[in-house]
């Protein structure tokens, strides 16, 4: 006969594992992060799956879209909660299919979990989240660098503008998720300083120093094993050496896409001034803000004083001097 409180208890106690979630933007150095902890004796990843983020993307649907279902498994006596648990024994099972071994930590890195950060605190409750985060002007440009084709102001600008919406939201998620659970590591700090960084990172896991992980891509291919379609191969090699010379190449090209820009309509003038406000809050610009506020803005009311002196100062500014 079947014990349902048994059978019940038993489930529950797989959600209740610690597991470990990375996620961030494309090309923030998730690859990175996965790569190092991967050599740790006590954590396994694996390669990216991306099925897990099918079933929590789809689990975001019927609560935001797909009313009809939701409520149609709401008259069955189905509850949120059980829905929630459901994807979370999937994506656990997932997870140990994806290693194949004996381990402490189970791990998933994929970049769409840093949509689904609540969604881990509510259903993986003694689990951890990093969520890495990277200049975006460095973002667009690896972006751009990997998918070939011209550098042009409307490709930079769009996937600035895709990083802020992310890193908003995702960091929005961290904060609310707490700091006991949710973890920000800036890729910049982990490439400078990674010993240090690295040290934060398993301190806040809980689990032990070890010196593998200071050498993480002596293990690529060995204990690393990549998909062949993940697009971050290159990410889990060797720490990319942030190198004065970077800011001098995005530079260069912030100076190609800009000649001859004209903003044209308020939305292109609010979106750059919601992007300043992002790079400012995470550390990324030491540029003065004295000369930002020359621009009249309530950003609660998304209503800017667009008078004719206040738009060329502004386009002065967010173009030649943040872009």
């Amino acid at each position: 006969m079947l014990d349902y409180n048994l059978q019940l208890k038993q489930l529950n106690n797989y959600l209740l594992h610690p597991a470990i979630f990375i996620g961030g933007s494309m090309s923030s150095g998730t690859s990175l992060v996965r790569s190092i902890l991967d050599v740790h004796p006590s954590v396994k990843c694996g390669p990216e799956t991306k099925f897990i983020n099918i079933l929590l993307d789809y689990l975001k649907r019927i609560y935001t879209k797909d009313r009809e279902s939701l409520i149609f498994m709401k008259a069955a006596g189905i509850k949120n909660q059980t829905l929630d648990k459901s994807i979370g024994l999937a994506v656990y099972y997932v997870m140990l299919m994806n290693v194949e071994r004996n381990v402490e930590r189970l791990c998933n890195k994929e970049t769409s979990n840093r949509r689904h950060i609540e969604f881990f605190k509510n259903v993986f409750p003694y689990s951890k989240f990093i969520l890495v985060i990277r200049d975006g002007r460095e973002v667009a440009f690896s972006l751009m660098k990997r998918s070939g084709g011209r550098v042009t102001f409307k490709r930079y600008f769009g996937i600035l503008k895709e990083w802020n919406y992310d890193n908003l939201d995702s960091y929005n998620q961290c904060v609310r998720a707490g700091k006991d659970f949710c973890m920000i590591v800036r890729y910049e700090s982990l490439v400078t300083a990674p010993e240090t960084e690295i040290r934060k990172m398993i301190n806040f896991l809980g689990v032990e120093w070890n010196e593998r992980v200071l050498n993480h891509e002596k293990y690529v291919n060995s204990d690393v094993k990549m998909s062949e379609t993940e697009w971050s191969r290159a990410g889990t090699r060797r720490y990319h050496q942030f190198q004065p010379k970077s800011s001098q190449k995005i530079q260069e090209t912030n100076n190609q896409i800009s000649k001859n820009v004209l903003i044209t309509n308020r939305d292109d003038l609010l979106t750059k001034v919601s992007l300043f406000l992002t790079f400012l809050s995470f550390g990324f610009t030491t540029w003065s803000v004295k000369k930002f506020i020359v621009i009249d803005f309530d950003l609660r009311k998304k209503n800017l004083i667009m008078n004719k002196k206040h738009i060329l100062l502004s386009y002065r500014f967010l173009l030649n001097d943040f872009f």
